[in-house]
């Protein structure tokens, strides 16, 4: 009792101090310091139980936020997502793909060995590049998709559950393991619009995701929305039934012939080997 006697004591004259003060720099009377003071009392207790920080809620929204930043496409501003009619489907395009002559008819067979190795050994750095650069690679099926339409209403991108089967690379810092489920999101995708209409956009380069198939994933991470991405469709590889495997950019006839003409792995047993054999100091 005397410790709160003490403590009381102490409030008291503190809020007399203040009171003083207040009166010869303000002018304020001793009723409205109470009455601010309370107002702080109120405030500082009340007003956090009527808006709790739920830390969930900010962590969809650093993700929303990121994802917009990222698949935002400011060339489609004057052709928005919301006038795609019900049903329909924008479709992107690729620039020409240089073949270096390969397959001109009247090429010397020298020059076209010459041309095979020197496409050969770019797509090899380019496969290097995207290996390396890669945060995390993994294999692994999808078990649900959901699109979502980028706020300026520019552009789809789907958000995929990806349930890992086998890790090829991970940091320590971001230890997965086979069975996790993560989220990988990549451009494209079906969503529906805010009236209704079920529409696509169909990227040429990032083709959707198989549910029933198995994938390898090259994937980036953004640390502070924690949400895993697909960077290069070089990192996206479709395995078939028969082990053979299917690259995102496969689907473009030009790129896939330039693939073709490299002799890129087309199995399972080879780009795995690849993935595990990179050597990333050099």
């Amino acid at each position: 009792m005397k410790k709160i006697a003490l403590c009381s004591i102490r409030v008291w004259q503190r809020f007399v101090n203040l009171t003083a003060i207040s009166q010869r720099t303000t002018g304020y009377s001793l009723l409205t310091a109470a009455t601010l003071i309370g107002l702080s009392a109120f405030t500082g207790i009340l007003w956090p139980m009527a808006r709790p920080v739920r830390q969930g809620d900010t962590k969809a929204e650093i993700k929303r936020k990121h994802r917009d930043v990222r698949y935002s496409d400011p060339l489609m501003k004057d052709n928005p997502i919301s006038l795609i009619s019900d049903g329909g489907v924008r479709r992107g395009w690729v620039h020409n793909v240089d073949m270096d002559g390969y397959d001109d008819p009247n090429i010397a067979s020298e020059a076209k060995a010459a041309i095979q190795t020197k496409i050969a050994g770019e797509q090899t750095a380019k496969r290097k590049a995207v290996i390396c650069d890669a945060t995390v690679i993994v294999l692994g099926q999808i078990k649900e998709s959901t699109g979502y339409i980028t706020t300026d209403d520019t552009a789809i991108y789907t958000v995929h559950q990806f349930i890992v089967s086998e890790v090829y690379r991970s940091p320590g810092n971001l230890p997965l393991k086979a069975g996790d489920l993560i989220e990988v999101t990549i451009k494209g995708g079906f969503a529906k619009t805010v009236d209704g209409k079920q529409v696509a956009v169909e990227d040429v380069f990032y083709p959707f995701l198989a549910k029933h198939l198995n994938h390898i994933l090259a994937l980036k991470h953004d640390a502070e929305a924690d949400d895993y991405y697909v960077f290069d469709p070089v990192g996206m590889y479709r395995i078939m039934p028969d082990n053979r495997i299917v690259r995102a950019d496969a689907r473009q006839v030009l790129l896939a012939r330039r693939a073709q003409i490299a002799r890129e792995p087309e199995t399972f047993d080879a780009i795995t080997s690849e993935l595990k054999s990179a050597n990333c100091s050099r």
